[in-house]
């Protein structure tokens, strides 16, 4: 600190600070996730086309499918469902639900992984591997 009149002057000390405190620019989701990966959660999350189905799904029918409907109730009516309630179908076809390694994208309504929230589900990839359970799944959850 040097001193000039009544004033101090911290000049090295500002610049020190000001030089620590440059804001790092956040990775993109493809430097995050990999090309691969983020191309999976933009299918599956947020403005994906399985989650625009599986909103326009409650919409029309006041619900989401259960676990046991799946995620086909979006191509076919499921049975026992009003035909009236039903304006699907919501998504094209299963390869609309399949994650970019053959997978079919996994489904489960109400969610497991957050039981407190009755209007949430889990939809999963199985990621790379195609096994349930491992480090490469790909839950909705993971990135909201």
């Amino acid at each position: 600190m040097l001193r000039i009149g009544s004033t101090f002057v911290m000049a090295a000390g500002l610049a020190m600070f000001a030089g620590g405190c440059s804001e790092k620019e956040e990775p993109t989701p493809v430097e995050k996730y990999g090309k691969e990966i983020q191309s999976v959660r933009v299918m599956i999350f947020r403005d994906g086309t399985v989650t625009r189905a599986l909103s326009n799904y409650r919409m029309t029918t006041g619900t989401l499918p259960t676990t046991e409907q799946g995620l086909k109730a979006l191509t076919k009516r499921p049975k026992g469902m009003d035909a009236n309630a039903w304006l699907g179908p919501y998504i094209d076809s299963a390869a609309d639900y399949t994650d970019m390694w053959g997978n079919e994208l996994h489904y489960r309504y109400p969610s497991e992984t957050h039981p407190d929230k009755p209007q949430l589900y889990d939809l999963w990839s199985l990621g790379p591997d195609g096994k349930d359970g491992t480090d490469d799944d790909l839950l909705n959850h993971q990135y909201r």
